[in-house]
Parts: C-alpha cells; structure tokens; sequence
C-alpha cells in the first residue's frame, strides 16, 4: 500500500510538473500514451479493463508486450475481441500489441484492452490506480489510470 501511495504520488507529481496542466500523457522513447483509464466495477470480484492510446512518432514500430498491476489487481493481460460465428468473444495477445511507426493504436472498449484480473478492491470512480506498461525495446513506464465511466474521463480532448 505504500508503495502504491509513493508511486501515485511521485507519477501525478511529475506530470504536473512537466507540464502547465494535467494533460494525462505519458512518454516513453518515441512513444505517447495518452489519457489511460479504467471504467468504475461493482465488485472485486468483477475483472476490470483499462484502456488507452498509444503514439507512434519514430521511425521503427514498437510492441507492447506486457502490462502489469501496481498493488490492486493479480493480473494483467492484453487482449482483444474477436467475432466467433456471430459472438463476440475475448482473446489473450500472447505477441503484444504491434504500435507502426508514425501511427496511433487505441486500447479502447470492444477492441484492444487490458484486462485486469484478481482485483483487491472494486475500482472505485475517481480513484486512480497505476499499471506498469511492458514495451518490447524501450522497456516499463508506469502510469496511472483514472478510473471513471466514460473515455474522455468527462472532458473532451481536442
């Protein structure tokens, strides 16, 4: 729990830090990962999903390979939705999530997802909780995701 406290507490400085307001982005290497969060659960027993974008600027494409949760879940993993003979279903990416050069990937309901797994607590609306994100060669960033009921987190972004 302390640790969870000191990591939320150090992520949300820095962002505020390096930027004039609280724009929600993370940057690694080349990368961008933009307004990650996670929709509000009715139980701990109820898998949770977070969701986010992800920025390309280099030249060379990237993985996402892995995610993992920072002291409130057991599990993450990415996933995706397939149609099956008419039924949606979800799937584990055991090769990661392949971000192209110069583009945008979205993790966003009813497509690429984390899921999280083995909560401790519901996820409670206006409480963040933070994930690590796994990347193939630029390594781990941890970043913390709001967790309310719709992707704009209830502002737009433009």
């Amino acid at each position: 729990m302390i640790r969870t406290l000191f990591i939320l507490a150090a992520l949300v400085t820095a962002s505020v830090a390096a930027a004039p307001a609280f724009a929600h982005d993370y940057v690694i290497g080349d990368l961008t990962i933009d307004h990650p969060w996670a929709r509000p659960t009715v139980t701990a027993r109820q898998p949770g999903a977070a969701y986010f974008s992800i920025r390309n600027d280099g030249d060379a494409d990237a993985r996402l390979i892995g995610a993992r949760p920072i002291d409130f879940a057991q599990v993450a993993e990415l996933h995706t939705h397939i149609n099956d003979d008419g039924v949606m279903r979800m799937r584990a990416l055991a090769d990661g999530v392949i971000i192209p050069a110069g583009e945008t990937v979205s993790l966003a309901p009813g497509g690429l997802h984390v899921m999280l797994f083995g909560l401790d607590a519901p996820l409670a609306e206006g409480s963040p909780v933070a994930l690590t994100l796994v990347f193939e060669e630029l390594g781990e960033i941890d970043v913390i995701l709001a967790v309310h009921h719709n992707s704009d987190g209830g502002h737009a972004h433009h």
